[in-house]
């Protein structure tokens, strides 16, 4: 347990000689999962700009604006 917290190293966990599951410590499961967000977030943005869907520079910091507080 050590080895996986503290050096962030993994535990291949196997079941009849198959592989079955991978033990790793909390902070690289976080980051695996933060990685998976971004990486679909980017992929939603590309399919938006495929598709035209897109905002002028003035239509996003009106949209930003009205959401949060005055930009200069």
């Amino acid at each position: 347990m050590e080895d996986v917290k503290i050096h962030h190293k993994s535990v291949i966990i196997t079941k009849n000689v198959e592989a079955a599951g991978v033990l790793i410590s909390p902070e690289d499961f976080d980051r695996w999962v933060e990685r998976g967000r971004f990486l679909k977030a980017i992929k939603l943005g590309l399919n938006d700009s495929e598709k035209g869907k897109i905002l002028s520079d003035e239509e996003l910091l009106a949209e930003l604006e009205s959401g949060f507080y005055k930009l200069d």
